[in-house]
């Protein structure tokens, strides 16, 4: 009687492991949301506020060529660590982060209808 109820019991529980594995996949995708921001508008918004906040994860996400989160980590790390961070616009498609005596000269780029900060420098 034991082995018939778990050969009953065993496609129930695998059903359950596989619909809670797609359920969490699916959840974690939404929060951690899409790269890039809308508009150049949002992407300084959005970058200013990181950086001020001190929040990798959330600079990282604007970050075209540095998507590792160790990188976007220690990149906002020592930024902050020289002062205070303040992303401006220096040209049609440049931006500047200065920290104290840090000056970082960044791309601003598009693709597929998104905004990025690229780590190469701009073609100016």
């Amino acid at each position: 009687m034991k082995v018939r109820a778990r050969r009953l019991y065993l496609p129930l529980l695998a059903v359950t492991f596989l619909a809670v594995w797609i359920i969490g996949t699916f959840t974690t995708i939404a929060a951690t949301g899409e790269s890039g921001a809308d508009s150049e508008r949002d992407l300084f918004d959005r970058g200013s506020v990181a950086l001020q906040e001190g929040d990798a994860p959330a600079f990282g996400e604007l970050l075209l060529d540095g998507s590792d989160s160790g990188f976007a980590r220690d990149y906002v790390d020592r930024l902050t660590a020289a002062g205070r961070p303040e992303l401006t616009r220096i040209g049609t498609d440049a931006a500047e982060i200065r920290s104290g005596r840090v000056v970082v000269t960044l791309s601003i780029t598009q693709e597929r209808d998104r905004w990025y900060l690229s780590l190469l420098p701009p073609a100016n």
